[in-house]
């Protein structure tokens, strides 16, 4: 069964599961600038993050937290692009995958952050590779765009880009 989950502000207390949670082989390959190697990279990662909260600025990243544990499982978040439309991204920690984590967190981060910034409409950008991102986005009811090379991490790599509108 799935733990009910929250969306939470990051605090400080979490910097080592954080730094635990992003250290991966897939997360490497697939968010490679959100590898906090010491808890001390993850701690500097937080202070931004609060600061964020208050400007409204981007990035702005929440963290996924079991309601019952209060254990740190991931991450959500939106960037802004520099057309200045709005990207989510999402992060499950590796031993908490296959449990529909991301699907459920993704859908509860969307009306969260549309009325937070005042926009209606997000994109979900990443690696074609990556089916199992395609596979959350698709089901959050994103719409594929694109598909075919493009700049991902700063490199051309052959991505996917996908639409969602309304809150």
């Amino acid at each position: 069964m799935m733990a009910e989950l929250e969306i939470k502000k990051f605090d400080l207390w979490m910097a080592k599961d954080l730094s635990e949670l992003s250290k991966n082989e897939q997360n490497r390959a697939f968010l490679p600038d959100e590898v906090f190697e010491t808890e001390a990279d993850a701690r500097a990662a937080i202070e931004l993050f609060i600061e964020r909260y208050r400007s409204g600025l981007s990035p702005q990243v929440y963290a996924l937290v079991e309601r019952d544990t209060g254990r740190l499982i991931g991450h959500v978040e939106a960037v802004m692009l520099r057309d200045g439309s709005w990207e989510i991204g999402f992060h499950i920690g590796e031993s908490f995958r296959g449990r529909g984590y991301a699907r459920k967190g993704l859908a509860m981060f969307i009306p969260f952050i549309t009325d937070r910034l005042g926009i209606d409409e997000l994109w979900g950008i990443c690696l074609e590779e990556n089916i199992g991102s395609c596979r959350v986005l698709e089901g959050c009811g994103f719409e594929l765009r694109f598909c075919g090379e493009g700049i991902y991490q700063g490199k051309s790599r052959k991505i996917r880009k996908y639409r969602k509108t309304g809150r």
